[in-house]
């Protein structure tokens, strides 16, 4: 029982630092397809910097070749 406690305990730290490891990662830009002329619908959600939801990487890709300030990507997920 002890030792499951202590396996316990080391994966919600191990959790809390990989967490904290991959916020540094963030804010990013959005992965482009290069030869694809629409886009899939695969979705994804991706929280843009100006706080609307994009079903994927590529959705935002065709959204920022319109904007002169490129919406880059705080986290993954909804807004």
């Amino acid at each position: 029982m002890r030792l499951l406690s202590i396996f316990l305990l080391l994966s919600v730290a191990l959790c809390c630092f990989l967490d904290t490891v991959q916020a540094k990662k963030f804010p990013r830009k959005a992965i482009c397809p290069s030869k694809i002329p629409g886009c899939s619908r695969h979705y994804r959600p991706i929280w843009g910097t100006d706080d609307r939801s994009y079903g994927n990487h590529c959705v935002l890709c065709q959204k920022n070749k319109n904007r002169e300030v490129q919406v880059l990507i705080p986290k993954y997920g909804e807004c």
